[in-house]
This record gives structure tokens, C-alpha cells and sequence, in this order.
């Protein structure tokens, strides 16, 4: 076989892989959709890949949803949540694809499941993007190099609870991860 021929078959398994890939994740956002009772949708966002939005208005304190932890380790990558000093979880869908925002209008309290529910900390109306903190559950947030949330309260490089734990703490009340309630400088 020609060096070209190798490469095209190799091209080709890339695709096809990369389009099963495609198809499993639609497939799971579609499965996912469902559970969202025409409250919430994933879908793409302009500039941010993809997010939830509000179908419907969502009013305050509503739990809009419930995570499940798919894994859990000691290792932390950009697509993990925080949920104790050493634990770091892997969660379903919805709760993989909410995005962040320094001034969220999304919280989170620990579940039973091993990752969060997530409530609405106001109303929300109809059309709106669902967004939480990465900082009400993340000690030291890698998944974020500089906040882009756009929010005038952005906190640019300074994500994580260590930093901005006031801020977290003042915004977001007793929503967010319980593993953070007792610590303090």
C-alpha cells in the first residue's frame, strides 16, 4: 500500500470516528433535552460552544436540574468539577454543558448522587442562558484561564472560591459546594 492510500484510510476511520463521536453526543443532548420539560435546552451559544438556555421562566429557587457524577478520582482535568478537597467528578449531561459567569444566576448545592443540584438563584426569564460559578465549587479553577462572562462583576483570572470566596459567599448565599462552608483564610 502507497504512504497516500495509508493516509486516506486513516483520514477516513478519523471521520468516521469523529462522526460517531458527533452522533453520540447529539444523541445524548437530545436525551438530556427531554429531561428539561420545557424548562431548559441545550443548545449552541454564539460564541461559547455549547449552553443551556431557559425555555420557559424559571423562578427563583427552582431546581432546574440534578447532576450525576459519571466518574470520580483524585485527578482534576478542564471538563471536572470540584465536589470535596480531594474528589473531583465527571457529570452528566446538562450539568457538562453549563457555562460560567461571575455573576451566575445558577447555584449549586451537593446531592446524593455524588455531584450537584442546581437551582435558580433569581428568575429567570424565557430565553435567557443558564449560567453558574465555577468558583462555588472549584478551590483553584483551571478550566478558566481569563473570564470572558462579560458580567461587570467579572473577576478575570481570579475564578476559584480561594480567591474570590467573599464574593461567592455574598452572591450565591448557602448555594454552593458544602465542602467550602468551613474554610476561611
Amino acid at each position: 500500500m502507497f504512504r497516500s492510500q495509508k493516509i486516506v484510510k486513516i483520514s477516513q476511520r478519523h471521520l468516521v470516528s469523529r462522526k460517531m463521536c458527533t452522533d453520540a453526543i447529539k444523541e445524548e443532548i437530545r436525551t438530556a433535552n427531554m429531561k428539561g420539560n420545557g424548562v431548559w435546552e441545550i443548545t449552541h451559544t454564539k460564541d461559547k460552544g455549547w449552553g443551556i438556555y431557559a425555555i420557559s421562566k424559571i423562578p427563583k429557587f427552582t431546581k432546574i436540574f440534578r447532576a450525576r457524577a459519571l466518574s470520580k478520582g483524585s485527578e482534576r482535568h478542564s471538563h471536572s468539577v470540584q465536589v470535596g478537597w480531594n474528589e473531583h467528578v465527571f457529570m452528566d449531561l446538562p450539568a457538562r454543558f453549563i457555562n460560567h459567569s461571575c455573576s451566575a444566576n445558577v447555584g449549586v448545592k451537593d446531592n446524593d448522587i455524588g455531584a450537584y443540584d442546581f437551582f435558580a438563584l433569581k428568575d429567570v426569564p424565557q430565553g435567557c442562558e443558564l449560567t453558574w460559578d465555577y468558583g462555588a465549587a472549584e478551590f483553584d479553577s483551571i478550566s478558566i484561564e481569563q473570564c470572558l462572562c462579560g458580567s461587570a462583576s467579572c473577576r478575570d483570572t481570579n475564578i476559584g472560591f480561594k480567591s474570590a470566596h467573599k464574593e461567592v459567599r455574598d452572591q450565591y448565599g448557602s448555594h454552593y459546594a458544602k465542602y467550602l462552608h468551613d474554610w476561611s483564610l
